[in-house]
């Protein structure tokens, strides 16, 4: 029986969904699982849930990944950590521990998942040990050699694995075995937690970024494991149906669109839409279902409901739904421009003529700072106009937001983020030419729509640590992260997979920018 007649057996036996989530290998070895969306829950289902201070949710290489965000080089912290309590389920004698890692440093280990806590309570570690992944397993709590593999790249995802069979240690990287040695021991019961990305003392963390981390309680076969890399289901693609659509009369033709939906590998896309929920009687249909923007004629007074799935070659995603109405349709909040920086009591415009209702209803704000520097007493001016403004007080970064008001129910809320420094130099105003150029590109520049917000406050983010001072950590993170997410055509001269501005031109537009501001950040560092 070959991986796919296994896993069409296993999913015949048992239908388990995880949202953005999905599993390639046997699920039945599944554990533990962190898909590190904005929370600790294990997505196995399986109740080893984590919690967490010190760390970052970011884009990841789909959806969110872990960040420590420390300083590079820095092998210390002070109250990070992401674990999950000591279980008896995670005393493993055999086991598979497998993330997606995107290493920014080789100067210092790294731990990347583990069971493995102060002296004499050690059990199973995976980490990077300045660039080469490592594999520990120890028989008595005390710490034990290691299996050392070959470097890993810098600044890139790798897929890594280590596996222990009872007789064999194995560290795989991207779904080809790197190197084994012979080990024959019971690992150690230990009473530490699961750690992701952190050691027993809270040191040694992750410089970089961690996405998709499980932990399987038996050692997956050479095969499978080759099979989760080269199918990259690791990784499904993400649907995105569109905004909810008002509709006024029977017989109207409605555009769906679907064209927002990506892969996070830049794998080719299949749409399926499906009419999930309808008025009784109706006998409406899709036409060109399989289209990213397929129509149909509303033929009963009532809501409709349709559904979106995408599938890459070898996987699909979950569904996202789009509500076609006769009724009220919750307003849409939007915030023109994206994240913006500005200097200490400088005013900044907010402007949320982008907003919308599908049912023309006329519109009421409320824009509100949800988060700000200490010590700041700035307020929103004009808050419940559509054009309001602010102006910040004190250094640091605050947050706004927009929600907006039919008359009868208020939308999402809409948020930027505006980073104020203190003092504006070359390289500030260098890094806000680079924000100001990101925010002008249109939203098909990017691999998905929200990329263009995150780049925008990464950069804040670099203003920010260099209005405290912490030059290397503002190098290195345009450096390691920004750069990485826009450097494809510049380097290789085609877009890359770590792309997030996915056309040749657009980088042009970006990328000199950034390459400028860096080199201003070196000439501070020598």
């Amino acid at each position: 029986m070959n991986f796919f007649e296994k896993l069409k057996l296993i999913t015949l036996i048992c239908i388990t969904v995880f949202i953005g989530f999905s599993f390639a290998a046997p699920l039945d070895y599944l554990e533990a699982a962190y898909n590190f969306e904005d929370n600790g829950t294990d997505v196995s289902d399986n109740g080893h849930n984590a919690t967490f201070a010190g760390v970052s949710f970011v884009e990841g290489l789909v959806g969110k990944a872990l960040d420590y965000d420390i300083n590079e080089g820095s092998a210390w912290t002070s109250g990070y950590y992401f674990t999950a309590p000591d279980a008896d389920a995670l005393d493993l004698n055999h086991m598979t521990l497998e993330a997606w890692v995107f290493p920014t440093s080789s100067s210092y280990p790294m731990n990347v998942l583990n069971k493995w806590g102060p002296p004499n309570d050690r059990s199973y570690n995976l980490n990077i040990n300045k660039g080469r992944p490592s594999f520990f397993i120890s028989s008595n709590g005390n710490h034990p050699p290691e299996l050392l593999g070959n470097p890993l790249p810098l600044n890139q995802w790798s897929h890594l694995v280590a596996t222990y069979d009872g007789s064999k240690m194995r560290i795989y990287v991207n779904g080809v075995l790197d190197v084994e040695k012979v080990e024959t021991c019971v690992p150690y019961a230990g009473s530490g937690p699961l750690r992701v990305g952190i050691d027993g003392w809270g040191n040694m963390p992750m410089g970089g970024f961690i996405d998709n981390a499980r932990v399987y309680n038996e050692a997956l076969a050479t095969e499978d494991i080759a099979e989760l890399y080269a199918t990259k289901s690791n990784f499904p693609p993400v649907a995105d149906a569109g905004p909810d659509q008002a509709v006024t009369y029977i017989g109207t033709t409605i555009q769906l669109d679907g064209t927002q939906s990506y892969d996070p590998l830049s794998n080719p896309l299949t749409f399926q839409w499906t009419i999930s929920e309808n008025p009784e009687n109706s006998t409406a249909t899709l036409i060109d279902e399989t289209s990213p923007t397929p129509t149909f004629i509303p033929d009963k007074y009532g809501p409709y409901t349709i559904e979106l799935i995408v599938s890459n070659p070898w996987t699909s995603s979950a569904s996202d739904e789009v509500i076609v109405s006769f009724d009220n349709i919750k307003p849409v909040a939007l915030i023109e421009g994206s994240n913006v920086s500005c200097n200490v009591n400088e005013a900044v415009i907010l402007n949320g003529t982008g907003s919308s209702d599908e049912n023309n209803d006329m519109l009421s704000y409320s824009w509100q700072i949800t988060a700000k520097p200490e010590g700041s007493s700035a307020e929103i001016v004009d808050a419940t106009f559509v054009e309001a403004s602010v102006i910040p007080d004190v250094s640091g970064e605050y947050k706004i937001s927009l929600t907006v008001n039919d008359g009868t129910i208020d939308s999402d809320p809409d948020y930027i983020t505006i980073a104020v420094i203190s003092v504006q130099d070359i390289i500030t105003q260098t890094l806000q030419e680079a924000s100001e150029a990101i925010v002008s590109l249109s939203k098909n520049a990017f691999k998905n729509k929200n990329m263009k917000n995150t780049l925008t406050k990464k950069i804040n983010e670099v203003l920010l640590k260099i209005d405290e001072g912490d030059i290397e950590g503002a190098y290195n993170k345009l450096q390691n992260d920004i750069l990485k997410k826009t450097d494809g055509c510049a380097e290789g001269e085609s877009v890359d997979k770590n792309d997030w501005i996915v056309d040749c031109e657009a980088q042009a537009f970006v990328y000199p920018v950034l390459i400028d501001a860096l080199d201003l950040l070196f000439g501070l560092l020598e």
